[in-house]
């Protein structure tokens, strides 16, 4: 690919396409890349992945409890296979699929990133029965997350800093996808048809029709929907990739693989993945350092922290409030379960558990302007009520005003 936003050849691409994409993907929330596995490739990776598929069964087969009973995630509605959890050198094109320059090198230059690392490399199958619809949602938990409106905001001024892929070996046309919605939260009409049923095509849902070796790439902020978990084939390539060194701190930033998997892949793979694991491990040094500032009461050091965790200056304090929820995660941890604190070796080689609860003392004025008035329920979203608001950020609450609530956490 040449012009625009630079690199190599990406398929099905023409050489002014990408900044189309990249428009259009700010635009509508997703765009189209076709033929990104060419046809003359679909066959060999059909088998590569038919492989998966049966080492997945396998180890089903052999989680049956003693009564024979399956584990619930053979009966899923749309089972899973995860890449790196059964792949092996005869089936490695399955990963390097994955790093290639049609879909990591695309997802980075879609992000406008200096790079973007593969968070999610899975596979998404029929299930032995019919399952009907879905549900309409976004890829958000507030509880976990932060609110919706928040997310989006952040993202709109400095650009995405996660896409997910749909890739399909065999024509698809089951997500649905409301275009635009990945900019506001659910409209009156919406609520109120979800509220009835969240299983019916809503005003302004279009199908993304695939064939095979088509992809979609999207934000999972967006309202979207797998119309039809039917038990024909499907066998569809999903994917999610983050950017690091963009101007955003991502709301998906964690990687579903460690690194132990490579140990069965090439030299060349493994060296990859061990620059990803780079990567992510600089990132979790600066998020120390900022709830070190944090405990320390140290203001500037902790303005420029943060601002190096999310170079943006505008929506900073989204970055704010996903470091928050990592914080309640690691308290409850140090509360109840010391071993299992320090198992994450990221962060508890910086902190005792003592200093993480008087961090979580530091977030306690925006936890607490985070949480809903009551238990609300908002449609569209991954999880029910959780005593956090779904869609607006606290007013008059940013970094500012969380610095200066520092006065009151003993």
């Amino acid at each position: 690919m040449t012009g625009g936003l630079g690199g190599g050849a990406v398929p099905g691409m023409s050489g002014g396409q990408m900044p189309d994409l990249h428009s259009e993907l700010a635009d509508q929330g997703y765009v189209i890349i076709r033929r990104t596995i060419p046809p003359e490739r679909l066959d060999g990776l059909r088998a590569t992945f038919e492989v998966l598929v049966e080492r997945q069964f396998d180890r089903w087969r052999r989680e049956r409890d003693a009564a024979g009973r399956w584990p619930d995630s053979y009966f899923a509605r749309q089972p899973r296979v995860l890449i790196q959890s059964v792949v092996d050198a005869s089936t490695a094109e399955a990963v390097e699929l994955c790093l290639e320059e049609g879909t990591l090198g695309v997802s980075r230059r879609l992000m406008q990133a200096p790079h973007a690392a593969p968070t999610l490399m899975s596979l998404m199958c029929n299930p032995s029965e019919d399952h009907g619809p879905d549900r309409w949602h976004r890829d958000i938990r507030p509880a976990s997350l932060a609110p919706l409106a928040g997310l989006q905001h952040d993202a709109r001024a400095n650009g995405p800093a996660y896409v997910q892929w749909n890739l399909p070996l065999y024509d698809d046309a089951v997500l649905w996808v409301v275009p635009g919605s990945h900019w506001r939260v659910n409209s009156d009409e919406e609520n109120d048809i979800l509220a009835r049923d969240p299983s019916v095509p809503l005003p302004g849902g279009i199908p993304v029709e695939l064939n095979a070796g088509d992809a979609v790439v999207y934000l999972n902020t967006m309202l979207h929907w797998g119309s039809d978990y039917s038990a024909r084939l499907r066998r569809t390539i999903h994917l999610g990739y983050r950017a690091f060194g963009a101007a955003i701190y991502p709301h998906a930033h964690a990687f579903n693989w460690d690194l132990g998997f490579t140990s069965r892949l090439s030299a060349d793979t493994r060296r990859q993945f061990e620059s990803f694991f780079e990567l992510h491990a600089n990132e979790r040094r600066v998020i120390e350092a900022v709830l070190r500032a944090a405990l320390e009461r140290d203001a500037d050091e902790f303005q420029r922290q943060l601002a190096i965790l999310h170079p943006g200056a505008e929506g900073r304090v989204v970055a704010l409030v996903l470091l928050s929820k990592l914080v309640l995660r690691l308290a409850g941890l140090a509360r109840t379960d010391r071993a299992g604190f320090d198992r994450r070796k990221d962060i508890a080689d910086a902190f005792s558990a003592g200093e993480i609860v008087a961090i979580e003392r530091r977030f306690a004025a925006l936890d607490a302007a985070l949480r809903a008035a009551d238990d609300h329920i908002v449609p569209g979203f991954q999880d029910g009520p959780a005593g956090y608001a779904n869609n607006d950020m606290p007013a008059g609450f940013g970094v500012d005003e969380f610095i200066g609530s520092w006065g009151a956490a003993a």
